[in-house]
């Protein structure tokens, strides 16, 4: 088996210590990554180093010649780093087509943040009923309606990053009041009590809204605002 890496860079994904370090250049692991360049995130220069792994963690970093291992892989001239963040994803959904999530694998992504705008939720039938034909496509079914029904379906067909998401400002405005071009009223600014709020129509609205959270003591709401409206929900 050639135990040559050819990708161009390498994720780990859990970070931790449990070898003592006087004994770690000797110990045994479950795999050695040997002689790549490492980029830790702590801000410092790359240095070229051995990385062990005992399980799915990191049992030791450094200069491990003679340590063993029942995989040693040569990661020489390649980079060793946490998994990367991506800030800006969107794929809620297509790790459900696929969960292998290959174009984000193989840039070393293991982190993915979604929502922003639209939304995995939340989503009412009407909403259900406009994706059909996509969903359809992919052999899919949105048998959820909040995030925790979501989160739920992804643990059942399970995913090769993880996810994190926003609650869209666009995602709850459709949920609540629909596509028309018109002002929240009360009865759709009451819906969200327990909804993460969104972009409401106007300033207007965010304050009706604002004492809503307020007043079910679930959420802080900040509004920021220079042009426009911004809201920051902070739980």
């Amino acid at each position: 088996m050639d135990q040559t890496v050819t990708r161009g860079a390498l994720a780990l994904l859990l970070l931790g210590g449990c070898v003592r370090p006087a004994d770690r250049a000797t110990a045994t692991y479950d795999r050695i990554l040997r002689g790549g360049w490492i980029v830790d995130g702590s801000g410092n220069p790359r240095w070229r180093g051995d990385v062990a792994l005992t399980g799915e963690r990191i049992a030791a970093v450094g200069f491990l010649r003679g340590a063993q291992a029942r995989e040693t892989l040569d990661v020489s001239g390649l980079i060793v780093a946490p998994g990367f963040i991506d800030m800006l994803g969107q794929s809620e959904t297509n790790v459900l087509i696929d969960n292998r999530a290959l174009s984000k694998i193989t840039q070393g992504i293991t982190t993915e943040v979604t929502g922003e705008g639209s939304s995995v939720a939340p989503l009412t039938d009407a909403l259900v009923a406009l994706d059909s034909e996509f969903m359809k496509k992919y052999h899919l079914s949105e048998d959820w309606r909040d995030l925790d029904g979501y989160f739920a379906h992804l643990a059942r067909t399970g995913s090769a990053i993880n996810i994190a998401t926003f609650v869209g400002a666009t995602q709850v405005r459709a949920a609540v009041v629909g596509f028309q071009n018109r002002r929240a009223t009360a009865a759709n600014v009451a819906s969200l009590r327990f909804t993460v709020p969104g972009n409401l129509a106007c300033r207007k609205s965010f304050r009706r809204l604002r004492h809503v959270v307020s007043v079910n003591k679930r959420l802080n709401v900040r509004y920021e605002s220079k042009k426009g409206l911004a809201l920051v929900v902070e739980t």
